[in-house]
């Protein structure tokens, strides 16, 4: 009996062990929701934050997926994605009326720790029900050069629609965003893999308060920006001044409607420029010829 005891003992502490260390071993990481569940009444608003949890055992810098949502059920309003951990979007999560909702993004340098925010999605009930909001097509992938997928744990979102008005925290509030995104460069760039060679320009910032919603951009030929000629773009942004002699000025313009403007100046000098210098110095030999010949004749 004390044999049996002794093993009984022995067996409940190993097993428990080894499975956590099984269970770490399978799911390196996590995607969850906050919060996990919710209770909201129609018409009401309500907030669900999408995360990252490396558990301190993974460095990410890059991911990809779907969330589906019941559209039936919910109608997205908005998506929130300042202050997100992803640095650059690849696909940039969008409104959707079709119940998904597609993302890919990179972090350089990678992202290692806990509640790593992404984005958020602000839901409005329109039918009473129940549903769940899940991620599916999802692909992280490890900081190591070698772009390693790392196994996933997969939490859902669980909601139900009543005729109650919820008064959860997770119901939104509208707050007032004043700060404009933040200061960014712009980079360009051409590769012959890439838009025939062309010269193309790379930019992205963040808005830590409603997010980015577009990008405009304009082209000069002199330091001087106009209301009519911004056009929507996206980066990277193929140029149409291949010659590279125009101020280039992209605009962020945050959900709110703040703004921020980065300037970047000609890299080379337009054709009548390099005229124009020859111009000016063949006018200066040429009056020093003169003023020599001048000063020559008043001597003798």
């Amino acid at each position: 009996m004390k044999y049996f005891t002794k093993h009984t003992i022995i067996f409940s502490i190993i097993i428990p062990c080894m499975l956590l260390i099984m269970a770490h071993s399978v799911w390196a990481a996590i995607l969850s929701f906050t919060p996990e569940q919710i209770t909201v009444g129609m018409e009401q608003e309500f907030a669900v934050e999408f995360f990252l949890d490396t558990e301190n055992t993974e460095n990410i810098n890059a991911m990809e997926g779907t969330i589906f949502y019941p559209h039936e059920l919910l109608e997205l309003k908005e998506i929130q994605d300042g202050n997100s951990i992803i640095n650059f979007w690849i696909e940039r999560p969008k409104k959707s009326t079709t119940g998904q909702i597609r993302f890919s993004g990179i972090t350089p340098g990678g992202y290692f720790g806990r509640n790593g925010f992404i984005f958020s999605m602000i839901f409005q009930a329109k039918a009473l029900g129940s549903g769940a909001v899940k991620i599916h097509e999802h692909n992280v992938l490890r900081n190591d050069g070698l772009g390693t997928a790392v196994p996933m744990q997969i939490h859902q979102f669980f909601f139900t629609v009543s005729q109650t008005n919820s008064s959860a925290e997770f119901i939104v509030k509208q707050e007032e965003d004043r700060d404009p995104p933040e200061a960014f460069t712009l980079e360009i760039a051409h590769d012959q893999n890439l838009f025939g060679n062309k010269w193309f320009i790379v930019f992205a910032t963040q808005d830590k308060g409603s997010g980015i919603d577009y990008y405009e951009i304009q082209e000069r030929k002199d330091n001087s920006m106009q209301d009519s000629s911004w056009i929507r773009a996206e980066s990277p942004y193929v140029l149409e001044d291949q010659g590279l002699t125009r101020f280039i000025f992209v605009r962020a313009v945050d959900k709110t409607d703040n703004e921020r403007i980065a300037t970047r100046v000609p890299q080379s000098s337009p054709p009548y420029a390099r005229y124009l210098v020859w111009i000016i110095l063949g006018a200066v030999v040429i009056s020093y010829f003169f003023v020599k010949m001048v000063w020559r004749k008043r001597r003798k």
